[in-house]
């Protein structure tokens, strides 16, 4: 458990992101967690770690505040949403769809043209963005 748990921690902090993508998984076929329990381990798993590692940017003003505020709430509203739907479906329909999503991400990235980096200051459409998420 200990080792699944350093494997997501480690993604999490190279990557930015994606522990769903580990985690889930991780807690239904390694650890034998229920589908339902696991799907929710894992948002408080990625959850916690991502505000724990937030704490550090938040003190050395790295932090985007235009973005956090025109994605943290649609975010937030999403997830309730999301949640309450979740209670209505079954787990297989759950974890099939994750599947799914998991891998049109994985197809997008790969056919996605190597672009150069950009400064995230320069993002300005964040209000468009919102919706989307």
């Amino acid at each position: 458990m200990v080792v699944v748990a350093l494997i997501i921690g480690l993604a999490m902090g190279l990557f930015g992101s994606g522990g769903a993508i580990l985690t889930l998984p991780s807690l239904i076929y390694f650890l034998g967690i229920e589908d339902k329990v696991a799907i929710i381990g894992s948002l408080v798993v990625v959850g916690f770690i991502s505000a724990v590692t937030a704490i550090p940017h938040l003190f050395s003003k790295t932090t985007n505040f235009s973005a956090l505020v025109y994605f943290a709430p649609s975010g937030i509203a999403m997830s309730f949403l999301g949640a309450k739907i979740g209670s209505f479906t079954s787990s297989e329909i759950q974890i099939s769809v994750f599947a799914l999503l998991a891998f049109l991400a994985a197809i997008k990235l790969l056919m996605q043209p190597n672009l150069p980096s950009t400064d995230s200051s320069e993002v300005k459409n964040f209000p468009l963005l919102s919706p989307a998420v």
